[in-house]
């Protein structure tokens, strides 16, 4: 579906664009762009995470509203900017159980049928992300984000 303004992923996650074309936003698919802003929304740390000197923990302000569903707030976005930029050989499954955690409202949409994340080191500074949509009628959607680690760096 295109009815949103389409988000794109350029360079890193704090690098995100619109486009322009013939003079109006670009539209785009509102599932795309809702998953970027999963990714890439700083989520609240849970009490045991281990947030990194200097960095003041993240979270979403509507994360303390209750949802219309629940009497309980809900969370939003993910903790892969607790990993800070710090690639180790630990890093890509941190990275694919963050992005499972921020991406846990897929197994809701009635259009999806199921959905996989895997992270990829590339070097010594740079992790991938791809997104894999099986959708509810058997067509396959790829989203790659390239260098998630590298937040404004």
């Amino acid at each position: 579906m295109e009815h949103d303004v389409e988000l794109n992923y350029v360079n890193s996650p704090d690098d995100l664009d619109v486009q322009i074309v013939g003079g109006d936003l670009k539209l785009g698919s509102s599932l795309a762009n809702r998953i970027i802003i999963s990714l890439f929304t700083w989520a609240a740390p849970n009490d045991t995470d281990n947030i990194p000197d200097g960095v003041t923990p993240g979270g979403y302000w509507g994360d303390n509203v209750a949802s219309r569903d629940t009497e309980t707030p809900g969370t939003f976005g993910s903790r892969i900017w607790e990993l800070d930029g710090k690639i180790t050989d630990e890093t890509p499954a941190l990275v694919e159980t963050y992005a499972h955690e921020s991406l846990d409202w897929l197994t809701d949409e009635s259009n999806i049928a199921e959905y996989t994340v895997s992270a990829a080191r590339h070097g010594v500074s740079q992790i991938d992300l791809t997104v894999t949509l099986t959708m509810a009628n058997g067509e396959m959607q790829r989203l790659v984000y390239a260098d998630i680690l590298n937040w404004g760096k």
